[in-house]
């Protein structure tokens, strides 16, 4: 299970096709997912809305950390190694994130961050209050754009 979520991480999981994949069944694939986040090999991050979905699926899959995802696929996307880490460093912070519906995540229900690379623009974040860009590749922030980087200091 661990290797078909590395090749597709981050995902928006099909439960069913991930279970028929696995050749096994609803219960035992969420138990399997369970065991594989508790582990601290997968990081679930569910939906920022209170719905009867999210307790029977994540949002997003993602592997627990960038280099987990180095050992596990050949040639990882940029933007999901960013993203894996920014989950990576702030849950381990003890922060709560969970995905937004504009932007990437929300962290503690308060922020909303949008992850990329040094052109990000705050195109679908602008009109939010606490709202920020943690990017790639810049050396100092700037206004409400953080350097990824940073956020490895949080621990």
């Amino acid at each position: 299970m661990l290797a078909v979520l590395a090749a597709s991480c981050p995902q928006q999981p099909n439960m069913s096709a991930l279970y028929r994949e696995l050749e096994t069944d609803r219960n035992q694939g969420l138990k399997m997912l369970s065991v594989l986040e508790r582990a601290g090999l997968l990081a679930l991050v569910p939906s920022g809305k209170d719905t009867l979905k999210n307790l029977s699926r994540p949002e997003k899959i993602f592997c627990a950390n960038p280099n987990l995802m180095h050992a596990l696929v050949s040639r990882a996307d940029e933007g999901t190694i960013r993203e894996t880490f920014f989950v990576n460093q702030l849950r381990a912070a003890g922060h709560e994130v969970v995905c937004a519906d504009r932007g990437d995540f929300s962290v503690d229900g308060r922020y909303r961050v949008e992850v990329g690379g040094r052109k990000k623009r705050f195109t679908q974040i602008k009109d939010i209050p606490e709202s920020f860009v943690a990017a790639d590749d810049l050396e100092s922030g700037f206004g409400s754009r953080i350097p990824l980087w940073l956020f490895g200091f949080l621990q």
